[in-house]
Formats: structure tokens, sequence, C-alpha cells
């Protein structure tokens, strides 16, 4: 299964705000062929050097990459490093662009050490995207030469927002007016500002004197925060903010919600779920296994062996979970989940390789003891059915999606509520916008 932007993107943010290790000697200066002992190279910006910030702007692994829509130029990848040596650091201010390369132990060895150059004509045609193992080390950093400066005069971030409520995961403003917003669910929405919107945000920002605040060092990339490199890289966080950071966020939080107003809405989900009815309650009925399965496996043990019809059905429950992780069935009129455990035995109805519990309406009274999930109902209000949405997904107006905008805002994050129509369950329901 191909994974989705949101996947792709959030592996390269996960991994690049690790600390890398940089490595330099005093070996004799080569040009970049004799040199690398692969072709693991990236380009990076200096958008910090106390602390030392780079953020990456394009790599190798894009080049790989290059017919996938998931890669382009507009990804914020920025990695803080805490080990580079003083005199080394001194090479290199903010708004170099520099050109390094990845060298991993487990495939290249001894990575030696790499003396930093000050140049390199090196011309790269692709887009970013670059993903550091944990144990890679940077090597070979230097400045790039006139070309390359020329062609990625002007990309990076200038902010990533994370509002406090987490309506979305986070807002990201480049420096070529490109606005990329993230939710929780895998959806992503970009817009273009004009020169005029993104010159206004970036004069407010100074003008209410942001960039004086303190840098909060210890503010995580994730976490709710404005992380900007307009005059300086600062990560600054909302607790105790002063007024003039509160309105410049306001203005963020209007412009996410502009962007949401302009987009078109399509609705989809993951798995659809038949329940099934439960036909072996003489044997094993199911109200029963939920806390006592011992007895009816011990009672029952020689019919349950014999029962070709049982061992089917429970064989084809078990490739079910494992392919949608449920499966249901209905037995005196309610509705229960066989969950498949890790198990020795070869045999899906062992009576330690399943377990089962109650799914229930939420708006009922349960026993949460005997309960694993808990349903909603699908509205009445909306103007489709469940059923009518095709695999491609289901159109859904701008009228329609501002009438029902509380329900329909459910599934623009991740969520793991189950909803239930017919004789059917529906898992991972989730908005994308465009």
């Amino acid at each position: 299964m191909n994974k989705s932007p949101r996947q792709i993107i959030f592996a390269v943010i996960a991994i690049l705000v690790l600390n890398a290790t940089f490595v330099f000697s005093q070996e004799t200066k080569s040009n970049l062929t004799t040199q690398v002992k692969n072709e693991r190279w990236f380009i990076a910006q200096v958008i910090s050097s106390e602390p030392f910030v780079l953020e990456y702007l394009d790599s190798w692994n894009s080049q790989k990459q290059k017919t996938s829509s998931s890669y382009s130029k507009h990804i914020f990848s920025v990695g803080e490093v805490n080990d580079i040596e003083p005199e080394i650091k001194k090479k290199f201010k903010r708004g170099d662009i520099l050109i390094g390369e990845l060298c991993i132990p487990e495939f290249d060895g001894d990575c030696g050490k790499i003396k930093t150059e000050e140049n390199s004509e090196h011309i790269l045609d692709s887009q970013s995207g670059i993903v550091l193992r944990l144990d890679s080390k940077i090597i070979n950093l230097r400045k790039v030469g006139k070309s390359e400066k020329k062609k990625y005069k002007g990309r990076g971030f200038l902010f990533r927002y994370s509002p406090e409520d987490r309506k979305i995961r986070n807002l990201s403003v480049f420096r070529d007016g490109t606005v990329v917003i993230i939710d929780y669910f895998g959806g992503l929405l970009s817009r273009r500002l004009s020169k005029k919107q993104t010159s206004s945000l970036v004069k407010d920002y100074l003008r209410k004197r942001i960039h004086q605040l303190p840098y909060n060092e210890k503010l995580h990339i994730q976490m709710p925060g404005l992380i900007s490199s307009v005059s300086n890289y600062q990560k600054i966080e909302f607790e105790n903010a002063p007024n003039e950071l509160k309105k410049f966020t306001t203005r963020l939080d209007n412009l996410i919600e502009s962007i949401f107003k302009s987009a078109e809405y399509k609705i989809n989900y993951r798995w659809k779920h038949h329940i099934k009815v439960w036909e072996f309650g003489d044997i094993l009925p199911l109200d029963k296994l939920v806390t006592d399965k011992k007895t009816y496996f011990e009672t029952n043990q020689k019919q349950i062996a014999k029962n070709v019809r049982l061992k089917t059905v429970l064989e084809n429950a078990h490739n079910e979970y494992r392919e949608k992780e449920l499966s249901l069935f209905l037995y005196n009129g309610i509705i229960y989940e066989i969950s498949f455990l890790p198990c020795k035995s070869e045999l899906a109805f062992s009576i330690d390789c399943f377990q089962v519990w109650e799914v229930r309406d939420v708006k009922e009274n349960y026993d949460s003891t005997r309960t694993s999930k808990v349903f909603w109902n699908w509205s009445e209000k909306v103007l489709f059915d469940l059923k009518d949405i095709p695999k491609a997904g289901l159109d859904i107006s701008k009228s329609e999606f501002t009438k029902h905008k509380d329900y329909y805002s459910t599934f623009q994050y991740a969520s793991s509520r189950i909803y239930k129509e017919g004789e059917y369950i529906y898992s991972g329901i989730y908005i994308n916008y465009r």
C-alpha cells in the first residue's frame, strides 16, 4: 500500500528533528566525486548560527521520488545541531546555502573525517525530501556555488504554527507565499498568498516585535507553539503569551479559517465491516465467552473440534481482523467483536487465540468491563448515507458542509469513532479537501 502524503511528511519531520553528528578533518581538498562514498547528498540553508540550525531544501532521496506528488519544496524540514565544533560553526552564517553528504556506517563502513570546503558547483535537479537515519553522520559540509545559491534563493519557511486548540496539526507559511495546512487525518491543504499578503504577514510580525521574544529551546517541534525564521530562528511557546503574540496567532487562525472556507470537501472511509449473524450459540454463546471462555471450550470441546462450519467462520473472521482490524457478529440482538490475539496455535478457534467483547451504542448504558468499542449511528440530517459513498469518495458541497459544519468537522481530525448504518459498521471515516 502506498503511503499517504501525511505519513511521508510526518516521517520526514519526525526524523529530521533529531540531532545529527557533523564530522570534519584537515584532509586535502578534493572534488565531490572523489570525496563521496555514496550519493546521499542534501542541500540545506543555515537559518540560525546559535543554536546552529539547518533547514533541508533538497536531497538525493527526492530524486528517486521525483515522480511522487508527496515530495515538494514545501516540506518543513528543520534539524537542530548541538555538537558542531566552534571553529567549523564560524565558517557559516545565517542565510548560507550548504551542500553536505550523509554517511551511514552500516553501508559505508568507517565514515572517516572529511574537510569542509567553501564551494561546490554540483548542480542538482530534484525536489526536497530527506530522511535521516538515527546513525547517519553528516560529512563534507560546505557552501554551494553561485549557480546553486541562485537556484535556492528565496526557498524555505517563514512560519510554522501549531495551534493550542489542536484543530489542525500545523500551518506552514513559506517565503514564496505557499501556505500548507496539515490536519490530524492525513489531509493536506495548500494555497498561495500573493507577494503583498506574504509581505504584510512578515511586516505585522516585525511590527509587533515578536521576533524579540525569547527563544525556547525546550519547545518540541510538534507541540503547540510558533516557529519562525523571519529575522532569526525562534521557537515561541504560548504559555503566558503577550497580547501582541496572541493578536498575531489570531491572524494565522483567521488565515486557516479562510482557507478551509474556500476548500472543496470529499468524504470517504477506510473500512466497511459487515455485521454477520452468529450461528453457533448452542456450543459457543458469545455473551458467555466475554467473561468465561474456558468453561464453554472445555464443556463443548468435541463439538467444537468436529464443527467444520465453525472452524471456517472463525478462520474467515481471523483473516478479516488481520486485514480490517475488526470482525463483528450479531448474537441475541447485541453486536460482538471477536479480536484475535498473537498465539502459537495454528487454529484460529483455539481458546488462547481470540477474545470476545460487546460493541454497544454510545447512547446505551453499558458495562465497560465487557465492552471494547462503542458506535455512533450515522446522522439522518446529512444529505447522504454511508452506503452511498463510492470507493473514490463522495464530494460534499460547500453549502452542505457549512450547514452541518460541526458534524463534518469531526472527520477532519484523526478519530477512532465507528459508525453504524444498517448491517454495517464503518471505521476510519475522514474528509479530504483541496
